[in-house]
């Protein structure tokens, strides 16, 4: 059995690091039994090398440690206990708390530092995985804080040895990737770049897609394009475009040259028509794939197990390809006058009213008479203000479903009703623009100060980190959003308030639901 804490102060003898794309070659070479390693996340990238290793090596213990050094950008690390005996089951574990209270943003200088102290919540953390090492009895996880997972070796992939990717929320999603017929995207489809045009020195100006912004539906090409630098790629109808987290189908030919912006990817898909490939891209399926490939590394940043675009595995498509092109229409052309719609099917017809759909149908809630109640009546009150365009109406009410939201899944997470007990504000250090902590990492929080809506977007966006960090994002926009119906900015001209705005912070506010009952 292996000291963790004895392991890390002797990071010398068992960090794996990474060598000129060489990280576990000498493991390989030595060729001793078994080996006992500290992993930082960032190799978890070198597959090549990765893969040299479990063609000799079984896993058998496959640990996250959190940040466990400073020096490197608090840089993960995971425990990886090898060895040449291949096991019945693998141990791992996930810790969703930091493993001390700073935050350190030295650059890495070829020498790692021990921390002073480690927090209560990781030292328990590591007791309770030696524990399990010692008497072979998985311990209890506590929620929101860690997770013990116990699979079968059959189930371990060597592609992905992150123990994230083993949590028991994944369970659905590593059954589907173990068990449907899946291919990566690029069997299916052309990935390109629309780079810069003869290096960047052609400057001519073109009609083109917004980098920033994906258009709404239904797509107007002469209204929801940009004037911008040329690219190198020319866009067609059929075409998917990558912008930013969304993927945009160009669903109509343009009377002039339409361009992709530069550095966003463009798909072409061969052996599937393009509808069905917007719609998994854009599905939930895909968003909960992308999240368990999902791998915490420095800080805020995180790279994925899943490799490129590319390479992502898309399920093959069951249906004829007619049914996927009406349910593209119903998103496409939201006026039922353009399509048909069979009267079995839903009578859902715009963007705000399949997000109360949505709501009612798949959203669990903790205190649910008492939310649901409330959160329906704002749903049809958003519907009816958006359909009579009463923009300011339906941004507010946006935020009051958010809002309702939040405090009721902050509930769950503490075990305390915010809807009755407050919930105070966190002590903010101005000067290192952070929140203050106490010696044991602990949020420090104001007596008599009552928290507001960012402050429950921040509380669940530090608990849930890093899943929910694009999610916490557009909650503050939103919040931004409610809040230019105040007086003061909407005298600004800059703040405006129409059909495009309410469409976005309904878009904002359908993901963050979904990372809800994720």
């Amino acid at each position: 059995m292996m000291d963790i804490f004895k392991m890390i102060s002797d990071g010398s003898k068992y960090i794996a690091w990474s060598h000129l794309g060489k990280t576990f070659d000498k493991y390989i070479d030595e060729d001793k039994d078994e080996y006992y390693l500290l992993v930082p996340n960032q190799d978890v990238i070198d597959r090549w090398s990765i893969g040299r290793l479990f063609q000799k090596y079984h896993m058998l213990e496959l640990f996250e440690l959190s940040n466990c050094y400073l020096g490197s950008f608090n840089e993960p690390y995971m425990y990886w206990h090898i060895s040449k005996r291949k096991p019945e089951f693998v141990k791992t574990a996930v810790i969703y708390d930091f493993a001390h209270p700073y935050r350190d943003n030295e650059s890495f200088n070829g020498s790692l530092r021990i921390p002073d102290k480690y927090t209560d919540g990781y030292k328990r953390y590591i007791a309770l995985i030696e524990k399990w090492i010692k008497n072979d009895e998985m311990p209890a996880g506590e929620k929101h804080s860690y997770e013990f997972n116990l699979i079968k070796y059959s189930e371990f992939d060597n592609s992905k040895p992150y123990p994230r990717f083993y949590r028991k929320s994944n369970n659905e999603i590593r059954e589907l990737l173990r068990t449907a017929q899946i291919v990566p995207l690029k069997e299916l489809a052309d990935v390109v770049w629309a780079t810069a045009v003869n290096g960047g020195n052609d400057v001519t100006r073109v009609k083109s897609l917004d980098p920033n912004k994906a258009p709404t539906y239904p797509y107007i090409p002469e209204l929801q394009c940009i004037d911008h630098f040329i690219s190198t790629q020319k866009l067609h109808k059929g075409d998917i475009v990558e912008l930013g987290h969304q993927f945009f189908l160009v669903d109509k030919e343009s009377d002039f040259d339409l361009y992709a912006p530069m550095g966003t990817k463009v798909i072409r898909a061969r052996s599937v028509c393009p509808e069905y490939l917007y719609l998994y891209l854009n599905s939930r399926t895909a968003r909960r794939i992308t999240n368990t490939y999902r791998v915490p590394l420095e800080d805020y940043s995180s790279t994925s197990l899943g490799g490129s675009l590319e390479e992502f595995p898309v399920i093959v498509p069951e249906k004829e390809e007619q049914f996927y092109k009406e349910e593209f229409h119903k998103i496409s052309a939201p006026d039922k006058r353009f399509y048909v719609i069979p009267e079995e099917e839903s009578d859902v017809e715009t963007l705000e009213q399949a997000l109360a759909v949505e709501l009612m149908e798949k959203i669990k809630l903790n205190s649910e008479t008492l939310v649901k109640k409330q959160i329906e009546e704002d749903v049809n009150e958003l519907n009816i203000c958006f359909s009579n365009r009463a923009y300011k109406s339906t941004l507010i009410l946006a935020g009051s479903i958010m809002e309702a939201l939040l405090i009721d899944w902050l509930s769950e997470i503490r075990g305390i009703n915010y809807f009755e007990e407050t919930l105070r504000k966190r002590k903010y250090d101005k000067i290192n623009k952070c929140y203050e902590t106490d010696k044991n990492g602990c949020y420090i929080y104001m007596d008599k100060t009552r928290a507001d809506l960012a402050d429950y977007i921040d509380e669940i966006r530090d608990i849930k980190k890093p899943e929910w960090m694009e999610e916490a994002e557009e909650a503050h926009k939103i919040r931004d959003k409610r809040n230019l119906v105040h007086a003061k900015l909407c005298l600004k001209k800059s703040a405006e308030i129409n059909e495009e705005t309410c469409n976005e912070v309904i878009t904002y506010l359908k993901k963050i639901i979904e990372s809800r009952w994720a």
